[in-house]
């Protein structure tokens, strides 16, 4: 029996000819239901998988304010840096989101933003099973060419499954068991939730934006997004201070009129003979 869920639309499970459900297709909703449940309490189970996706190669660690500790990773293969707390926004939608990242400042560093998207096909969500800009699949990148940041992040980066099969789910969603959000690298927080995008809905009229599900790998038009991932252009790299030219020239003023004052107390100093004591019992 093939494994066949629609999540858009779940129908009721196939029934034998005695009138029972297969056993197999109720414990499968059982267990996308139970997901469900996790997904809306914020739950996971993933962590770092060594040796899935590109992360452990990719993503370069950096410490912005010197104190120690991990706070983005520098991503090598999109050009930008990834703020490492995955769960520093949560509950607030797309506008209260930007502005959020407008005010965001990391050690020395702002101008923060949400992940982008690119709209291709005709205007808004074109939803498909594999290659489109919406759905599950999506497209993440062409050489230089970024679709979707978050998408890469979980498809390429973080190696992650949609939850639907790219090449078996024609017309209807054939069910991948390794979909999902399994393998967050070292973000900390990663959640199975509805991360926003920096773009809002595409349709004449819509009041939300394009969001990307940690969930099940779907990304779609949505008017919530329960989580935030922000962004910086580029690398970023904490420099330490350097003192300007006029700094240097009186540091150096100083240490000559330091020397000038040592030598010319040793130069007063009386001839001391060195002496030789011994203990005599």
């Amino acid at each position: 029996m093939k494994s066949i869920i629609d999540l858009r639309n779940t129908n009721t499970p196939s029934i034998h000819s005695d009138g029972k459900p297969y056993q197999g297709e109720i414990m499968e909703k059982i267990f996308w239901t139970l997901l469900l449940c996790l997904s809306l309490s914020g739950g996971s189970w993933a962590g770092p998988v060594s040796g899935q996706g590109t992360w452990e190669t990719t993503l370069q660690a950096r410490d912005l304010n010197d104190d120690g500790n991990i706070d983005a990773f520098y991503d090598t293969e999109l050009n930008i840096t990834w703020l490492a707390n995955a769960d520093l926004l949560r509950g607030y939608d797309y506008y209260s989101a930007q502005v959020f990242a407008s005010n965001l400042t990391v050690g020395n560093f702002s101008g923060w933003r949400l992940p982008n998207w690119v709209d291709t096909g005709t205007v808004g969500c074109n939803f498909s099973y594999a290659g489109t800009d919406c759905g599950f699949n999506v497209l993440t990148n062409f050489g230089e060419v970024v679709y979707s940041e978050m998408a890469h992040l979980f498809y390429v980066t973080l190696g992650n499954h949609g939850a639907c099969d790219p090449i078996l789910s024609v017309g209807f969603c054939y069910n991948d068991f390794r979909g999902g959000l399994s393998n967050t690298g070292n973000f900390l927080g990663m959640q199975w939730m509805e991360y926003s995008t920096g773009i809002p809905s595409p349709l004449p009229g819509g009041t939300g934006s394009i969001v990307f599900d940690m969930y099940n790998g779907n990304q779609y038009d949505s008017v919530w997004g329960r989580a935030a991932m922000f962004v910086h252009d580029g690398d970023l790299i904490p420099t330490t201070a350097v003192p300007e030219p006029e700094t240097y020239a009186l540091m150096l003023a100083g240490l000559v009129l330091v020397g000038a004052f040592t030598r010319r107390r040793i130069s007063h100093w009386p001839n001391v003979k060195s002496k030789k004591y011994s203990l005599q019992t």
